[in-house]
């Protein structure tokens, strides 16, 4: 989930990890061990998806997967979400 945190607290995917598009930077180190594992990229829309997708390709992440339509996508099929 590439939101700012105040938008992951409203509500998100069972089991997303919150990573803010302007926070990527820091939280490289704890996302290393995802390089070569499956991982969906969402933001509300997808505008901001592409953009982290790009920055996460050249940083070595092999199997990266967006969410289509993003979160509004997600809610408009009734699929559960979480809030923190």
């Amino acid at each position: 989930d590439v939101r700012d945190e105040k938008e992951y607290k409203t509500g998100h995917i069972k089991g997303a990890r919150s990573v803010p598009v302007n926070d990527l930077q820091k939280q490289l180190h704890e996302l290393e061990k995802f390089k070569e594992k499956d991982v969906v990229v969402y933001c509300d829309n997808g505008m901001r998806t592409s953009r982290i997708t790009g920055k996460l390709k050249k940083l070595g992440f092999t199997k990266l997967n967006t969410l289509a339509g993003g979160l509004a996508s997600w809610e408009k099929s009734n699929l559960p979400l979480v809030s923190k």
